[in-house]
């Protein structure tokens, strides 16, 4: 078979007589059937040739807004063939153009994000294979590099060119270059973290790296330097000695910490390492250095090194006994127990910090007991006593959290967050309170013997507080069968209507088999408080929300379903009068712009083939220079949806379905 037109035979004007082989879905088969073709030694190059130019050339006549999703399509089939035709005469124009398509750089021109992704991926195709068609990828980027006069396409350019070609020391020269000129310290940042992702064990670039740390005064550019070191030069031998020196001589700033990291990244068991951190634990007052060091000395496992172990709690007992701190007391004697659960010097440190405390190092320690002693029945009575004498709501919170890492192994946890849910003031500590319950381990015998007690608690609950709608979702959570807490909430939207209620309420009923019914009314009622309010966004937003955690039960759901596709084109049919509504906040716009595209990713997920033809007659009147003129994230938020069906359909029921009207 020599005949390329048994894969494509297009004849303009007439689609039923047409061969679009190339565009069935799931097209792996043929795919592969069409690149064995272009491998074969028995096919002349001319006629190969023949093939690549009727891909790269395809029209089919009619409008020019449809007949690119599919032009497209047969271009990027084109450039996958060169991986196996690598000798094809329009090699350097497929490259060319990919790279206009992928990078705004390679030629000034508004580029759908679809397409662009779409082309960038058949470049890593190209890379995955290797032989000509990359190499033209390089010298196109190299070309550019050295032709270029604006400095963010230098910048952008040789990062694309490092990733697709790993240590390109143009690329790496490039990012050099542009240190030693751009005076942004932000830039100069960002420069010196791509250094070292596209140059991983490159000399040049370490010591670059290396020149940097030991000669800027900025000290976020010299962290970023030192992270990045960490990241390209394991073993690296220069680089060990450079990182101890650094040590050396900043012993006593708090930017010797990153360094530390970073050697014992390169060089684990370095000695200046734990040298390092001994001097900071014995003599600094800063907290955060203090903690910080602690939490690397965690990392770094002592244990395994009897003479750093005996140091390191030599010098933290010493600081527990002498500092006027509460906090450094706390975080030391928290570092001993953890070490040593049988250390009770520091146990009852613990313990009388929580009792008697006067900072929030109260919930600190309390913290490190329920991580220690987490079947230590005083341990709750001391969190409830500090819970009924602290006024400070922070410390509450935070005390409340540690009752609640005790919940899944201590019955009597629960019942001091009962009694908190019912006793608080604090909204924030109450949802957190009722937050928690949802996620209790019911198959727990421990906890399950707490489950009525629960489920009766947050039901008399909710009668007294019929719009909470953190209530109703824990109450489902635990007892899906419960019919009182959809009545309670589905009645409470006839009281309140406010439009966040709505929201919320109809979030929540979406969840639940039996308040799907009453999530669909209050939708239909929802939908005109919002748009009286002009608050199309939070529709959006309560759209994307259930498309990122309900996307199997959506598509499992036909009514459901249908709704949410007309929800999602409600949205887009009246995005123009949201944007003719006079004094309109440009925030408000620019929220709703990138939910629309947000959105169009997610909806793909429970996109069925069978809703194809409706989402494209919906949508493809958005598809034209006024709509993206008017808002270019709507543009391509239809963009992006039509041309995944368009990846997914054939050509045949692709027109049928813009023929729609």
């Amino acid at each position: 078979m020599h005949d390329w037109k048994c894969f494509f035979n297009s004849i303009p004007g007439n689609l039923e007589q047409s061969n679009y082989r190339i565009f069935e879905p799931n097209n792996q088969d043929e795919k592969a059937e069409i690149f064995h073709w272009f491998s074969r030694d028995d096919i002349p190059k001319v006629t190969k040739d023949e093939f690549i130019e009727a891909l790269i050339n395809f029209e089919i006549g009619f409008d020019d807004n449809y007949e690119n999703f599919y032009r497209y399509r047969a271009y990027f089939l084109a450039a996958e063939a060169l991986s196996y035709f690598p000798d094809s005469c329009f090699g350097d124009e497929i490259v060319n153009q990919l790279l206009k398509w992928s990078y705004v750089y390679f030629g000034w021109q508004i580029v759908p994000s679809p397409l662009k992704q779409a082309a960038r991926e058949t470049l890593k195709i190209s890379d995955t294979y290797g032989g000509k068609l990359r190499n033209r990828v390089i010298t196109a980027f190299t070309q550019l590099l050295h032709s270029t006069t604006s400095r963010v396409t230098l910048r952008h350019a040789a990062v694309e060119l490092g990733k697709f070609d790993p240590g390109n020391k143009t690329a790496i020269a490039a990012l050099i270059l542009l240190l030693d000129v751009i005076q942004n310290d932000y830039l100069q940042w960002k420069i010196v973290r791509q250094l070292a992702d596209i140059s991983h064990g490159n000399e040049y670039a370490i010591s670059s790296l290396i020149h940097i740390i030991e000669t800027t005064e900025n000290k976020s550019i010299c962290r970023s330097a030192i992270v990045s070191l960490s990241d390209t030069a394991f073993a690296h031998a220069t680089a060990i000695l450079a990182l101890t020196r650094f040590l050396k001589i900043n012993q006593g700033d708090e930017i010797c910490l990153d360094a530390v990291q970073a050697l014992q990244k390169i060089d684990p068991g370095n000695e200046a390492v734990m040298n390092t951190l001994i001097f900071l634990l014995e003599n600094t007052q800063n907290l955060q250095i203090f903690r910080d060091c602690l939490g690397f000395l965690e990392q770094i496992e002592p244990r395994s090194n009897i003479p750093i172990a005996k140091r390191s709690i030599a010098t933290l007992s010493e600081r527990l006994e002498s500092s006027q701190s509460e906090y450094l007391r706390c975080y030391a004697a928290g570092y001993l127990a953890k070490y040593n659960p049988e250390n009770e010097v520091a146990k009852k440190a613990l313990f009388n910090i929580l009792e008697n405390g006067k900072t929030s190092a109260i919930f600190i320690a309390a913290g490190y007991l329920v991580e220690i002693e987490p079947n230590n029945e005083h341990l709750i009575y001391a969190i409830c006593q500090q819970l009924e004498i602290k006024k400070d709501d922070y410390i509450s919170y935070q005390l409340v959290e540690c009752l609640i890492g005790l919940a899944n192994t201590n019955p009597n946890a629960i019942t001091a967050l009962l009694s908190v849910m019912e006793t608080t003031s604090n909204q924030v500590t109450l949802w957190k309170v009722i937050g928690a319950f949802r996620r209790l381990k019911f198959d727990n015998q421990l906890v399950k013997s707490k489950r009525q007690e629960i489920i009766d608690a947050l039901t008399r609950f909710l009668c007294k507080n019929q719009c909470n709608t953190n209530i109703a979702r824990t109450l489902w959570k635990i007892d899906s069968e419960n019919e009182i807490s959809v009545a309670i909430l589905a009645q409470s939207t006839e009281v309140n209507c406010s439009d966040w209620m709505l929201w919320e309420v109809a979030e929540i009923l979406l969840e639940t088999e039996n308040g799907y019914d009453d999530s669909i009314s209050i939708l239909k009622k929802s939908i005109s408080v919002f748009t009286e309010l002009g608050y199309n966004d939070y529709f959006l937003s309560f759209l994307s929300t259930q498309l990122q955690h309900n996307a199997k039960e959506i598509k499992n759901k036909p009514r459901l379903f249908k709704n949410v596709i007309k929800i999602y084109i409600f949205g887009i049919q009246n995005c123009q009068e949201l944007e003719d509504k006079p004094n309109l906040n440009p925030c408000q716009m620019f929220e709703y712009d990138l939910q629309l595209l947000e959105i169009s990713d997610q909806f793909q997920q429970i996109l069925k083939p069978e809703y194809f033809p409706n989402v494209i007659k919906s949508l493809k009147q958005y598809l034209n220079e006024t709509s993206y003129k008017s808002t270019s994230y709507r543009y391509e938020a239809v963009y992006n949806l039509i041309w995944y069906c368009a990846q997914n359909m054939n050509y045949l029921d692709f027109y049928k379905s813009i023929a729609l009207t």
